[in-house]
């Protein structure tokens, strides 16, 4: 049976070791939450309205970048931060805002600076709501009109998503 000689001490990791185990945990932990998957959230989520712009909240949070929502009554699109381009759009055909609201609606959106749009075949021309990493959103009033009635959807510029039924 091997020992040790005298004045040995094998009584484990050193501190450099356990440093390093745990800075590569962080890392890896941390490139793991910056790269979740977007797209994977809108498909695992409810499908309720203010359940979509609540995991646009989120999702804002956790990436830590800004994402702006365009619409049209066609397609919407996401983009990352202030640079409108191709390579910062998100590309899904996952997006589900559309598919939320009943099939021949008319949507509206007053977004937070006042300006009213009527969501038509042209994409808008401004984002109709930013969402920030701090929680907070630009707001909006997203008025949908179908046969059965109409609802309103409040997001609020602190975050906060409600549904008001007219």
């Amino acid at each position: 049976m091997p020992t040790s000689g005298i004045g040995k001490n094998n009584s484990g990791f050193t501190l450099i070791e356990l440093l390093l185990v745990l800075i590569l945990i962080g890392v890896s932990s941390s490139y793991i939450m910056l790269n979740t998957d977007l797209i994977g959230s809108f498909k695992s989520s409810g499908d309720t309205a203010e359940d979509y712009f609540e995991r646009m909240t989120n999702e804002s949070i956790l990436r830590g970048r800004t994402l702006h929502w365009f619409l049209s009554n066609e397609e919407e699109r996401i983009y990352l931060d202030d640079f409108f381009t191709e390579a910062s759009m998100l590309h899904s055909d996952e997006l589900n805002f559309l598919k939320i609201i009943p099939s021949n609606s008319e949507v509206t959106i007053k977004t937070g600076n006042g300006t009213q749009y009527r969501i038509n075949q042209d994409l808008t021309p401004i984002p109709m709501i930013s969402f920030y990493p701090s929680g907070e959103t630009s707001g909006a009033i997203i008025a949908v009109n179908h046969p059965n009635g109409t609802y309103k959807v409040l997001v609020r510029t602190n975050g906060e998503v409600d549904r008001v039924e007219e």
